[in-house]
Order: C-alpha cells, then sequence, then structure tokens
C-alpha cells in the first residue's frame, strides 16, 4: 500500500462495494479478495505504477 502522494510500482487494488466472492470457490474468494489493515480490497493482480502527480497506468511488466 503506497502512501498519498508516494510513487511506486505494485497491483491494482479496489475498495468499497464488493461482491462477496466467487461462489463455491473459497479458494480464488481469499486470492481476489483480500483484508489490509481491516478493509476489504479487491486484488485482481494488475501491475500497476503511481506517479507523484498521482497518476495511474496499467503495465505489462510484472512488478519486481
Amino acid at each position: 500500500m503506497l502512501a498519498p502522494g508516494e510513487p511506486g510500482t505494485g497491483v491494482l487494488a479496489n475498495r468499497g462495494p464488493l461482491r462477496p466472492g466467487y461462489h463455491g470457490d473459497a479458494e480464488r474468494t481469499a486470492a481476489t479478495f483480500r483484508f489490509v489493515d481491516g478493509v476489504r480490497y479487491a486484488v485482481p493482480g494488475d501491475p500497476a505504477e503511481l506517479t507523484r502527480t498521482a497518476t495511474s497506468g496499467l503495465s505489462t511488466a510484472a512488478p519486481a
């Protein structure tokens, strides 16, 4: 998790109203929907980069 204004690379994550998970697939649900500091996120695994100007972009390269 990056702090506000902190540039870096990682994976996309989304919070807010999220679906309960994958029906009948607890392993896939646990891998995609994760808790960070008590907040539930959907983490599809797409590589991304955040710049100092708070713009983000998808990357085709996996994060190191």
